[in-house]
């Protein structure tokens, strides 16, 4: 390999990893050191092997694999076989999973996408371009940015139908892109086939940007429906006080308030001063006082108007 192609791998490899490093470690970092440590390391140990050595090396000539399977396919079952492992690394399995049909349509949108461009620049011939892959890279390692930065606003886990759903709508793009493809090789005339490829670089950059509006307003959709789930939560929860019934058990229960502090409380959320309430429960200012301080230690405030913020929102 040049010093040329080196660069070019080497700088096609800082968007690689940082890509995954985005979508498979800072969005589903793994529970264990020792597993985040391997995940690293993999993103480093899979690109080499991947980008670094041709396909040939592994699937050349005389392997049983290469008898049944085209080049093409031999990649993109190794492509999965990694993302797939880098999901077994991952803390969340079920999300990261997702992800990571998300990033293999993505992707193969953006390399079609390419290919489409680099026929177009060239008059219909494919000519194999360092710049074009950096760029192609580049802009997938955009998309695992945007990815994260919408993603990780989502808590817990979003229904598994509309996750899937969502997820393949890349490959449906990708399929509908391929299609498009095989038509302009068909094509007779050389003319035709410029014509084409250039309605496919406007296709498929609608189709990237339909893909990206897409995941943008299926997270919306996701923060709508927390919000939703979120609101109907705190409706059926009761309050913490009422005048007519006073503390709930749940509050006292989780503070491990005494009763004698139950009431010390009760009487300060109805506006009562301290004197008051050592007058009402037979007892001194300084015993008020005390338990005042047992209570904010308790319930982890500092004075009585943090009580009040805790207790009434």
């Amino acid at each position: 390999m040049s010093g040329s192609a080196l660069f070019w791998s080497l700088l096609r490899g800082v968007e690689v990893i940082a890509g995954w490093w985005f979508i498979f470690y800072r969005l589903y970092r793994p529970p264990t050191k020792a597993r985040q440590i391997t995940l690293l390391i993999s993103f480093v140990v899979c690109y080499v092997f991947w980008y670094l050595i041709p396909i040939d090396k592994w699937f050349g000539p005389g392997t049983s694999l290469r008898r049944i399977m085209s080049d093409d396919i031999a990649n993109e079952i190794l492509w999965v076989i990694i993302l797939l492992y880098f999901v077994l690394l991952c803390g969340d399995l079920r999300n990261s999973f997702f992800s990571a049909l998300w990033y293999i349509g993505i992707e193969q949108n953006v390399d079609i996408l390419r290919a489409l461009f680099n026929r177009l620049a060239h008059q219909g011939q494919y000519v194999f371009n360092y710049p074009q892959f950096i760029v192609q890279y580049a802009l997938i390692f955009l998309w695992a940015v945007f990815y994260y930065l919408n993603r990780r606003r989502v808590a817990g886990n979003p229904p598994v139908l509309f996750q899937l759903i969502t997820a393949c709508t890349p490959f449906g793009a990708t399929i509908f892109l391929t299609r498009f493809s095989d038509t302009i090789h068909r094509a007779e005339s050389v003319p035709l086939r410029m014509s084409l490829h250039l309605d496919g670089v406007i296709i498929g950059s609608f189709v990237l940007a339909i893909n990206l509006v897409m995941f943008h307003l299926y997270i919306k959709l996701l923060l709508a429906m927390e919000a939703r789930d979120f609101t109907l939560e705190v409706e059926a929860t009761p309050p913490l006080w009422t005048a007519e019934t006073g503390l709930s058990a749940a509050f006292v229960s989780k503070f491990s308030l005494s009763s004698r502090e139950r009431q010390v409380v009760e009487s300060l959320l109805q506006g009562k001063t301290y004197q008051q309430i050592a007058d009402s429960l037979f007892i001194s200012i300084k015993t008020v006082e005390t338990h005042l301080r047992n209570i904010y230690q308790k319930t982890k405030t500092t004075n009585r108007f943090a009580l009040y913020n805790l207790i009434k929102g």
